[in-house]
């Protein structure tokens, strides 16, 4: 978990210097607190997911498909050659 949390701020700088370069200046505020809101809301209801989940698996095994989730959207982004072409 600490390799985790060490790897993952550096790319939340990272994906926030290209959102930056992204999105246009007038809809910067909108779209930041659109992110920021449900990246913050999606917490309780990971937490509630995961709760029910970890009654029928193993931790190593949550761990595992938490890894998943927290790698897929980098994976999809991968096959995007350039980002502004996702718009």
């Amino acid at each position: 978990m600490a390799l985790f949390r060490s790897f993952s701020a550096p790319l939340t700088i990272w994906a926030q210097t290209l959102r930056m370069k992204i999105i246009p200046p007038v809809m910067m505020g909108r779209t930041f607190a659109l992110l920021r809101m449900s990246m913050q809301g999606a917490n309780p209801f990971g937490g509630i997911i995961a709760g029910a989940a970890l009654a029928v698996v193993s931790i190593p095994v949550m761990i595992g498909v938490s890894s998943v989730f927290v790698a897929l959207p980098g994976v999809l982004g991968y096959k995007i050659k350039d980002p502004r072409s996702a718009w």
